[in-house]
């Protein structure tokens, strides 16, 4: 509608002005949208497909109903409290995804196990969940509390994140409802008591592979204080190893588009600034990957991003909004700009500055 009323309107601007879009938010956001449907429905296929080899096709597809359930009733929770479709609410349903499937599957587990033993699916089911429901409420407790630290936070990064604590908490507590509710009735529905083979052992545990594995963890708990020792190294050498990891808690933005930050001598006139980045932009216009460069002579432009933080009028003061074709080339621009800048205007100081996800600005002073 906005661009409907902005061409309907360009009859009316003053003939030698050119109007155009510097920065248009809603189609970042909808290829911010389009990103997250495509990573989730990625991560339930994955998850789908590895269920099917391990546990089967009827029992993979209980708990991928399941998990399409529990992501449809989080969206509905999501409205009431205020919780929006944003970036963080939607990273947050992918995080989740990885453990939304864990209470349904201890359940349908156990509930196969008991079938295998010759135990009806109806008894099995009442068993399961009589069994399992404190434990795993306890284990879905803990996973919330994993992020408790972000939706507690009162700086700038809880108000940023606090979705993501809101989003995992809704997702994973229904995924604790669904799965002592909705997944005990569909395995009684669906899931058959398997086959028996001739001179297959009654107990499901009872195979080659879990004698070796029993067998380990008698060894383990008999010594004990090697086992802990064993732990305590590796749980340490990953520590040490950690300080080799690069870490950002707010990544630069996919965004194709970057700021550069441009500051003539103080006191010049406000033309002599207008020439320069004349010279400016031309250069930047002619690197391989440019599409567009808007000049703000004087001052910032208007705040098109919540991490957007204008500067104030300064006549020494240029600001260029440089539009690339692919984000990925910014990485090589950034060294290339600031060097020719340094060399062709010694006079000014110039700094490229990348968009944000999260709070925060260019200057610390």
């Amino acid at each position: 509608a906005v661009g409907a009323r902005a061409t309907e309107l360009l009859d009316q601007v003053p003939l030698g002005v050119e109007a155009g879009i510097i920065s248009l938010q809603s189609e970042a956001t909808t290829n911010a949208i389009n990103a997250f449907l495509v990573n989730l429905i990625e991560a339930v296929a994955i998850g789908v497909g590895v269920l099917v080899l391990f546990m089967g096709l009827r029992s993979s597809l209980i708990i991928g109903f399941v998990l399409a359930l529990t992501n449809c009733g989080t969206f509905i929770f999501m409205g009431p409290w205020d919780v929006a479709l944003e970036r963080i609410s939607l990273g947050a349903l992918v995080i989740a995804l990885g453990m939304l499937v864990d209470n349904a599957i201890v359940v349908v587990d156990g509930i196969i196990v008991r079938q295998q033993k010759g135990m009806r699916a109806e008894d099995a089911a009442v068993e399961v969940v009589g069994q399992t429901s404190v434990p795993l409420l306890g284990a879905t407790a803990v996973a919330v509390m994993a992020f408790g630290a972000i939706g507690l936070s009162n700086d700038g990064t809880g108000e940023y994140c606090r979705s993501l604590f809101k989003v995992v908490l809704i997702s994973l507590s229904l995924s604790w409802v669904t799965a002592v509710t909705v997944t005990p009735v569909l395995c009684v529905m669906l899931l058959k008591p398997p086959k028996q083979k001739e001179g297959e052992a009654d107990d499901p545990y009872g195979g080659g592979f879990y004698e070796r594995y029993r067998g380990l963890l008698r060894t383990c708990i008999r010594n004990r204080y090697v086992t802990v020792g064993v732990v305590l190294a590796v749980f340490a050498t990953s520590l040490s190893g950690f300080r080799y990891v690069d870490n950002s808690f707010f990544p630069d933005s996919t965004r194709p588009q970057f700021m550069l930050d441009m500051w003539m001598p103080q006191g010049i006139h406000i033309q002599d600034t207008a020439r320069e980045a004349a010279k400016v932009e031309e250069y930047l216009l002619g690197m391989e990957g440019v599409t567009h460069v808007s000049s703000l002579v004087g001052a910032g432009g208007m705040r098109i991003l919540l991490t957007y933080d204008p500067e104030k009028p300064n006549t020494s003061y240029i600001q260029f909004l440089v539009d690339v074709e692919d984000y990925r080339l910014i990485a090589g621009m950034v060294e290339q700009v600031e060097d020719h800048l340094e060399e062709a205007h010694p006079d000014a100081m110039s700094y490229v500055r990348l968009f944000r996800l999260g709070p925060g600005s260019g200057g610390r002073i």
